[in-house]
């Protein structure tokens, strides 16, 4: 895979700088470092991003710890079982990332109560 052109061995996003400092404006946390060229000249220097400290929860819309306290009501339980419900779907590892079917099975879709067959996630019924 190409990610090491990309990424750290500790997993930071980085870019090689084309020169001076940040003049485009964006205000996104930057930390400036060298590395050497490989054929041992001079140093290049590039950028490693710094990601915002957030949650899947706030960055779907809800409160940031909706997934750290214990839901108070219904409507904060099915929330927060939507959020790991995402949270599952957006798994990295491709071997720990549920299948369909497992994802079917997740206690979010159970929630409605509709257990579709196999016909009816293939062929959606007509409006």
């Amino acid at each position: 895979r190409q990610s090491g052109q990309f990424f750290t061995a500790s997993g930071l996003l980085y870019e090689r700088a084309e020169g001076g400092d940040d003049e485009d404006g964006d205000n996104s946390t930057r930390q400036s470092d060298a590395e050497q060229d490989d054929d041992g000249g001079d140093e290049v220097p590039f950028n490693v991003f710094q990601p915002k400290l957030t949650t899947l929860a706030a960055r779907l819309g809800f409160e940031a710890d909706l997934l750290e306290r214990q839901p108070r009501n219904e409507d904060e339980e099915e929330k927060a079982l939507f959020v790991d419900f995402v949270r599952c779907l957006l798994t990295i590892d491709p071997d720990a990332r549920p299948s369909a079917d497992e994802a079917l099975r997740h206690p979010w879709i159970e929630s409605f109560g509709v257990n579709p067959s196999d016909r009816d996630i293939k062929y959606p019924p007509e409006d």
